[in-house]
């Protein structure tokens, strides 16, 4: 599965761009550098960028070009605020992620951030473990006693969460059981 965090390296960010300078004049042209590596020039305008790919000579894909288009919309105190238009779907992002030879938004990329790639019960027994860390138990606790120097009050909270974590748990060993006698 596609993530967010893999391809964060190689994405346009609109806001960037605006704290770079790159979108205030007429054309900047820049050189992508180390940014940028699959690219070989960028043509930053007010409306739009203009991407020219490296590519390789014999398979013809040598300084193919993209067009993105900027939308400029209000922003709350501090004026307007760029936005990238998707080439693919015509709809405002913040970033652009190379995927597949394009630049597109995480949603016609079909990125998920990787938090929401591991399953739930994954996710509650890291909470858990989480928990036990902050009560100062390397696995599981033997014995119950509140840490020194932690407050009741985040004791209690640390505890009623550890509750609620391990009924969840719990919950889904009851379904798999369910769902396998039903097999």
């Amino acid at each position: 599965m596609l993530t967010v965090e893999d391809h964060r390296h190689d994405c346009i960010d609109a806001c960037d761009l605006r704290r770079r300078g790159l979108l205030d004049g007429g054309g900047v042209e820049i050189d992508p550098g180390l940014k940028w590596p699959k690219l070989s020039n960028m043509l930053i305008e007010q409306s739009c960028i203009r991407i020219t790919f490296k590519g390789e000579r014999r398979s013809g894909l040598s300084g193919r070009q993209q067009w993105i288009a900027i939308s400029w919309a209000r922003a709350f105190s501090r004026g307007y605020r760029p936005w990238l238009v998707c080439p693919q779907c015509a709809e405002r992002a913040a970033r652009l992620y190379c995927v597949f030879g394009d630049y597109r938004c995480k949603h016609c990329a079909k990125l998920v951030h990787q938090c929401q790639a591991v399953s739930s019960k994954i996710r509650l027994k890291a909470k858990l473990a989480k928990i036990y860390g902050r009560l100062g138990y390397s696995k599981q606790p033997q014995t119950v006693r509140r840490p020194i120097f932690m407050r009741w009050w985040t004791y209690s909270a640390l505890r009623n969460a550890e509750r609620e974590a391990l009924r969840k748990i719990e919950q889904y060993r009851h379904r798999n059981v369910r769902a396998a006698q039903w097999l």
